[in-house]
């Protein structure tokens, strides 16, 4: 999985909860993440759902790989702490 700039850290943390199921797709999409994006429309992961995500959820529940699973929750990190 290639990540580019995350799409996620355009945005604040009011703007993601309320993001819905298609606008996290679409931000998983714009970085670079297709195969991981459908994962998260799948499981209807939206952003109040993105901002409760946890490394075992990603890597448990949605079999994403460790790499990109810490990645993700990296970003998710970063934004809660903005």
């Amino acid at each position: 999985v290639y990540f580019k700039k995350s799409v996620i850290f355009n945005f604040s943390v009011y703007v993601v909860v309320h993001w819905s199921v298609r606008a996290s797709v679409l931000a998983l999409v714009c970085s670079g993440c297709l195969d991981i994006a459908e994962e998260f429309r799948s499981q209807e992961i939206d952003g109040q759902a993105l901002l409760l995500l946890k490394e075992d959820h990603l890597m448990g529940t949605m079999n994403i790989k460790l790499g990109p699973a810490l990645k993700i929750f990296a970003q998710i990190s970063q934004l809660k702490d903005f």
